[in-house]
């Protein structure tokens, strides 16, 4: 009997760690180091303030990835971007109804103006640098404000730094 019952305990504990084996090997972990404005701009081949046009997610090896087109506003680093590559790409976003949420992911949709940090190598599409660490948002934008003068700020998920800087400050 003892015996019988140590085996039926054996293959059930397998089996547990079977299935928690299965489950465990699709996560994955973001684990991100902050970077100051000096090392962003040191990464970046370009730094960009951006009209978002357009943002689709797309299913991308069992992840979901999304692409955001853009018009360029002004280049604050970096050669001008040929039409086919102003796009970010980043992953992250929701395909008929399933949505696959990043801890640390920027906040990017259609109709945002965005200050991002790219690194635009020879891929289709730019990445962000530093993942949401690379994208600051525009705190309020008055009528007749120079570009220079437009304070931004970053949206950090946890809170993260909320201090607004100019890009006069930062960036020139």
């Amino acid at each position: 009997m003892n015996k019988d019952f140590s085996l039926n305990a054996f293959k059930r504990c397998v089996l547990i760690c079977v299935l928690v084996g299965i489950n465990l090997s699709n996560l994955q972990a973001t684990v991100m180091q902050a970077m100051s404005m000096k090392e962003l701009k040191a990464k970046a081949s370009h730094v960009l303030l951006v009209d978002v046009t357009k943002c689709e997610s797309q299913w991308e090896n069992r992840r979901i990835s999304t692409t955001c087109s853009f018009d360029l506003v002004k280049s604050y680093q970096g050669e001008t971007l040929a039409n086919e590559k102003q796009r970010i790409k980043f992953w992250g976003g929701e395909v008929q109804g399933i949505a696959q949420k990043i801890s640390g992911a920027p906040e990017i949709k259609a109709g945002m103006k965005v200050l991002v940090f790219l690194q635009c190598a020879d891929a289709q599409a730019c990445q962000i640098v530093g993942f949401a660490q690379g994208v600051f948002y525009p705190v309020a934008i008055e009528q007749n404000v120079a570009q220079e003068e437009l304070r931004f700020v970053p949206r950090l998920e946890g809170g993260g730094n909320s201090e607004s800087f100019s890009v006069r400050s930062e960036i020139i």
